[in-house]
């Protein structure tokens, strides 16, 4: 029995979520207005690039990409704008402006690693930061979003980080379609939220206020498509209300870009970017019952696990006692084990309110063992017994 010490080094993939803060103000503040307008812009990029055998340009890419995140559109319905226009070098200029045209989805990066950052502009022309998805990968941009599914998904990611991810107009609630419909695609590999918090969103100065107004819950899931039926709000008249996921949002996000993830790196890719997503590890183990060379046999391990590329899902653990002699007035002896183990994980979320998450690993290894025994004189036999990667 051992007590053990973990220390864990992570990889160097990170994904970072930016929300803005929700607090109450004394100031008045400014309600949102409906009808919501993103611009799209891409910064050190080619304007147009070859994928397989085709060449896709930047307005074409990016209007594809655009309507995934208009209302009742993507994966879950999970657009809030109500339009998305795309800006070129010559007019990004004119994106600075305030009033229906205050969002802002800018596409920057290198060869290495692609940012999508979402902003809000305040009435001074201020980029607030709202969301961001950071996705390392060597492949171009334009080929990234060239590809439907993975285009969703990041769209998914990215509303799913913002303070809100789609909207309920004052026409719907009057036309009675007080309903959010999105299709779920590759999500269904993931657990999707059961219902989404209603609330009237409002802006002083950089802060974003909230009122709850209800909720959205699950009223049909297809397998195909779900779709969420809105609470009638009490006062409906010209008010917009705003819908999010607000339980598990972080694993949500997490397990969304291990999808977007897999689905990016190319084969060549993935043996080039193993350790970029994962963790390592060491342990020690102090002998807390026993004697003899046993009392003084610690543990020291090594173990970690590939998050990304073709060896996703694979874990090494390494655990081995250095060699430990122990003598007194009957003899001595000499200790040594080590042990190899490999294992690859399979993991399902559940819907269960107590467990989410099952991961299942099978492991084969083998383990080495030298055990030395020398009497202090003829009374006692010597033994020696040795196990090799049995």
């Amino acid at each position: 029995m051992y007590n053990f010490a973990r220390k864990h080094i992570f990889g160097a993939y990170a994904v970072i979520i930016t929300a803005a803060a929700i607090v109450t103000l004394s100031t008045v503040a400014r309600a949102q207005s409906p009808g919501l307008e993103l611009s799209i812009e891409m910064l050190g990029f080619p304007s147009s690039e070859a994928v397989e055998k085709n060449t896709y340009t930047f307005p074409q890419i990016c209007q594809a990409f655009g309507v995934n995140l208009t209302q009742n559109r993507g994966l879950l319905g999970s657009g809030p704008f109500e339009s998305v226009k795309c800006l070129f070098s010559d007019k990004k200029s004119a994106a600075a402006t305030s009033g229906k045209n205050d969002w802002l989805l800018r596409i920057r990066g290198d060869r290495k690693v692609k940012t999508f950052e979402i902003f809000w502009r305040n009435d001074n022309g201020k980029e607030v930061l709202q969301a961001q998805y950071i996705l390392e990968t060597e492949a171009g941009p334009l080929s990234i979003l060239a590809k439907k599914s993975t285009s969703e998904m990041i769209a998914y990611y990215l509303t799913t980080a913002m303070p809100f991810r789609s909207t309920v107009t004052p026409e719907m609630i009057k036309t009675g379609k007080t309903s959010i419909k999105g299709r779920i695609g590759p999500l269904r590999r993931i657990k999707v939220p059961t219902a989404l918090l209603l609330f009237t969103l409002t802006r002083s100065d950089d802060i974003w206020q909230t009122t709850a107004a209800g909720a959205a819950n699950m009223a049909e899931d297809t397998g195909k498509t779900i779709i969420w039926k809105a609470t009638p709000p009490v006062n409906p008249v010209g008010v917009v209300y705003f819908a999010q996921q607000t339980e598990e949002r972080r694993d949500t996000l997490h397990q969304v870009d291990m999808l977007i993830q897999s689905d990016v790196d190319s084969f060549a890719d993935k043996f080039l970017t193993l350790g970029r997503a994962g963790y390592m590890g060491v342990r020690y183990g102090v002998p807390v019952v026993g004697e003899g060379v046993l009392k003084k046999a610690k543990l020291i391990g090594l173990f970690g696990e590939f998050r990304s590329g073709i060896l996703a899902g694979l874990k090494l653990n390494y655990d081995f006692t250095p060699v430990q002699k122990y003598s007194d007035s009957v003899g001595s002896t000499s200790y040594s084990w080590s042990r190899l183990q490999m294992g690859y994980g399979f993991s399902r979320t559940l819907s269960n309110p107590i467990f989410n998450w099952v991961d299942v690993t099978p492991r084969l290894g083998f383990t080495t063992l030298d055990l030395q025994y020398t009497p202090a004189d003829d009374t006692t036999q010597a033994y020696d017994f040795k196990l090799k990667k049995a």
